[in-house]
This record gives C-alpha cells, sequence and structure tokens, in this order.
C-alpha cells in the first residue's frame, strides 16, 4: 500500500501529508476527528487503535514496509515479533515517532455473531460504547435475542479464570463456562466458537 501512496503522489504531483491504515473488516461506530486536527496535535507521534488503524504523518510510512522489509532479506530463522500490532510498533521506533494508543472508534464485525470472537471484540469499550450498545450496532437483529447480561458476566469470568484461578475456583471449570455461553449466545449459534477457552 505504501507504493500505491508512492504511485499517486508522482502521478499527480503530491506529497500526502499523513497516510491512514484500516482493517477493512471493522465497522466505524462513531464520527473521528478529522486527521488534520489529530496530526497538528501529536505531530511526532503514529496514533494506532490494535492492529484496526494507524494514522502515521507521511515521513513515517516505514512502519508499514518495516516487517516486510525485514521477512524479504532474512536467510534464515525469523527473529522478528509475528504480531501485527508489534510489528508496527518496531517500526515506529525505526522512525523516531511516538507509536501512542488512540481510541478510534473502531470495531472488528464478524461474518455472524455466532464466529469466535465476535462478542468478545465488544469487550474493550470501544469508543465510549457499552458492551450492549457495541453489540447492537454490529449485529442488532441478533443481539436482540442474546441474554447481554450473561454474556457480559461470563467474559468477566473469564477475565478472572486466567491464570491459577482456574485451578482453584469451581466456577472456573470449563463444563460451567461454555454452559453460560451457550445460554446467552443467541439459539442460531448452536456451534458457536467459545471466545477465551483457551485458558484452559
Amino acid at each position: 500500500c505504501v507504493q500505491q501512496v508512492k504511485d499517486v503522489e508522482k502521478q499527480y504531483n503530491v506529497t500526502f501529508d499523513a497516510v491512514f491504515r484500516g482493517r477493512t473488516d471493522s465497522v466505524w461506530v462513531k464520527p473521528v476527528k478529522p486527521a488534520k486536527e489529530l496530526m497538528q496535535k501529536t505531530p511526532k507521534s503514529i496514533l494506532h487503535w490494535w492492529d484496526m488503524a494507524i494514522l502515521a504523518p507521511r515521513n513515517a510510512t516505514g512502519i508499514f514496509t518495516h516487517f516486510y522489509d525485514g521477512w524479504t532479506k532474512c536467510k534464515g530463522s525469523w527473529k522478528g515479533r509475528s504480531v501485527p500490532e508489534m510489528e508496527w510498533e518496531d517500526g515506529a521506533m525505526t522512525t523516531g515517532h511516538a507509536y501512542v494508543k488512540y481510541d478510534f472508534p473502531q470495531v472488528v464485525k464478524r461474518t455472524s455473531i455466532c464466529k469466535g470472537r465476535a462478542i468478545w471484540n465488544c469487550q474493550i469499550n470501544v469508543a465510549g460504547l457499552s458492551f450492549e450498545q457495541c453489540l447492537m450496532a454490529l449485529y442488532p437483529e441478533d443481539a436482540k435475542t442474546m441474554d447481554i447480561k450473561l454474556a457480559q458476566k461470563t467474559l468477566a469470568l473469564l477475565d478472572k479464570c486466567k491464570g491459577n484461578e482456574k485451578l482453584t475456583n469451581p466456577n472456573c471449570k470449563k463444563e460451567h463456562v461454555i454452559g453460560l455461553w451457550r445460554k446467552s449466545y443467541p439459539k442460531k449459534c448452536t456451534d458457536a466458537v467459545i471466545p477465551g477457552t483457551e485458558v484452559w
């Protein structure tokens, strides 16, 4: 995508002030401040929201090519990190810009509410939306048929059951947590992938 930016700049004899990268499977749930305003407030920063959105000054686009450049030059075992947002953070360091978390009002929308992590994605308080508001924005029809309070309670329990807690807390038994999920999901999700059960 950086090469496309360069091609457009060359074709029209322009230079962009900033480059924005967003995940195509994410949904904007609220308006966002103009890029110009954000860049003026933080001229030496690359703003990001996990791996969903990155706003970088034009002179910091090396953040997007850092991983690929390293991978293509690799002749042996890969020593870099493999999680996108970590790689972009490493790339930001090479540009001399701060890598700053910014709450872009985006959330990943799965093809169905029954897909793994579809509900979990609304847990991270997107742009000040409540868990219920997020689900209603992404999956309005399905959200009406589920027990949202129970789903939220189950997510909280999953967080609690990480580490040694899962060994000592009877509520952390896998069968119990999966049972709660099944009750909270819409009835059509008979084979829903249960997010977070990898803690066992």
